[in-house]
Formats: structure tokens, sequence, C-alpha cells
């Protein structure tokens, strides 16, 4: 997929006006590949910023092979 394959693409953001933040994302575009065109819409909450996390390596990763 291409830049090019990209089309009608809509964004709306909402910033926290005490941090400036993006706090909130909706997204939208089509995307055309092969002559077909698919909808793609997405909804973004963001909320713990700045909070520590655990990230849990999954089982299945722990053999997996480093690419790059």
């Amino acid at each position: 997929m291409t830049y090019d394959s990209l089309k009608n693409i809509k964004m709306t953001a909402w910033i926290a006006k005490d941090t400036s933040f993006v706090v909130k994302m909706d997204m939208s575009m089509d995307v055309v590949t092969e002559g077909q065109t698919m909808s793609l819409v997405m909804s973004i909450s963001i909320d713990n910023i700045n909070q520590p996390v655990t990230i849990t390596l999954p089982p299945d990763a722990v053999n997996a092979i480093q690419l790059g």
C-alpha cells in the first residue's frame, strides 16, 4: 500500500487544555487498492498519559527471531 491509495482522509483531535496532550482522535479514510475501495473508521481514546505500564512478553514471542 502506498500513500497514493489513501483517499478522503478526515481526522478530528481533542486536545486537553491543561496539558496540551491529544486525548481523543476520530479518523476516517478510504483505501483504494487493485480497483477496490475499503472504508476505514477509527476512534482512539488516550488516557493514563505519562503513567508507568507493565508489558509482559507473550509466551509465543520468547523464541521469536528478531528481524532487522
